[in-house]
């Protein structure tokens, strides 16, 4: 398995990572910006580290890694590592420092990532590779667990609206055109477990720190930095209060971002953990009300949505985009919907209904 991270994308090494899985057939799983350098509609792209852990688990885990660029955190060193603790692992980093940081590894490389995957594809090039499709095939089956899951989410009459639902007409009318910035915290769970990435550097997420806020702030440098693109924010209602006043400098500036609110009215993952823990006698200081965020923002000169029906989500989307002007586009979900990593989190807990 290759764990590719955020180096693989600032070593400008999209393509040579394509290059070498594809010489090798070795499936991936990616992180960050370097999400879609290896297309996830394909067979070897298997999504986010987050997500693949799922998958991973289903088909037993690999006995080999190659973590490429990909710090040693959440994901990949902690107590919910995809990482298999008996797995050999290779650890490529142009940071010293971060070979080995969180675990012990079994070969580290201080390089570039490209640097690394050229030489590697090079060698490879010069022996006969054992075959993956068995590996690849299990892989694929678990990774098809995800929308199984969440198969009834995405019925067209179901009320209200559920996350997952929102998350996923959102990342699918995005992956091909535009960049896709989440934030949030149940609401950063729903896109990275929704998002089917097909273009590296198309997608900003707040990472393993979860600094909430950064939607709206990320949104205007990807404009920004990308004029030519569409650019959409998916964010949770608690997180977009941190940085709401950014829709003036949106205006002033003439950043015709559209930002897309998931509207649980809650502090959803702080709720959920305390309904999964407690009950729904433990819920405490985590509720917020039903706010009118698109009128907030309309306050500011920007367009405003409220959508209630699923079946408005996007036709509200291309609207905001076509308005020419910053958008906001209130959507209304279920509120009492759980992720499934805050249901994990509550069952290793210990916790009550978990």
């Amino acid at each position: 398995m290759i764990l590719a991270g955020r180096g693989v994308w600032f070593a400008g090494a999209a393509e040579a990572l394509r290059d070498f899985v594809s010489l090798t057939g070795i499936p991936v799983c990616a992180n960050g910006m370097t999400r879609g350098a290896v297309r996830e509609d394909s067979d070897l792209g298997l999504g986010g580290f987050m997500v693949a852990g799922r998958g991973l688990a289903a088909a037993g885990g690999p006995d080999a890694v190659l973590l490429l660029g990909g710090r040693l955190g959440m994901f990949t060193g902690g107590r919910r590592s995809i990482i298999p603790a008996d797995a050999k692992v290779i650890q490529v980093d142009i940071e010293a420092e971060e070979i080995g940081r969180g675990r012990d590894i079994d070969v580290g490389i201080v390089a570039d990532c490209g640097e690394a995957l050229r030489a590697l594809t090079k060698e490879a090039e010069q022996h006969e590779l054992p075959p993956y499709g068995a590996w690849v095939q299990r892989l694929g089956q678990g990774r098809s667990g995800v929308a199984r899951l969440f198969a009834d989410a995405l019925e067209p009459d179901r009320r209200p609206i559920h996350p997952y639902r929102l998350a996923h007409d959102v990342a699918a009318h995005m992956a091909k055109e535009g960049v896709l910035v989440v934030d949030g915290g149940e609401t950063f769970v729903w896109g990275e477990l929704a998002l089917t990435a097909l273009r590296p550097g198309r997608y900003l997420g707040h990472g393993y720190l979860g600094c909430l806020g950064t939607g709206l702030p990320f949104g205007l440098a990807a404009q920004l930095a990308h004029p030519e693109e569409r650019v959409l924010v998916l964010t949770g209602d608690g997180s977009v209060g941190l940085n709401f006043t950014e829709f003036d400098t949106a205006v002033r500036h003439q950043l015709p971002i559209v930002v897309v609110v998931n509207n649980d009215q809650a502090w959803g993952m702080c709720k959920h953990e305390q309904v999964v823990r407690f009950g729904e006698s433990g819920i405490v200081a985590t509720e917020l009300g039903p706010t009118r965020y698109e009128r907030a923002a309309e306050a500011f000169g920007a367009y405003g949505e409220l959508v209630e029906d699923p079946a408005d989500i996007i036709p509200a989307v291309e609207r905001a985009f076509a308005s020419g002007r910053p958008a906001c586009v209130n959507v209304m979900t279920d509120p009492n919907v759980i992720s499934p990593l805050v249901q994990a989190a509550g069952v290793s807990s210990g916790g009550a209904n978990g």
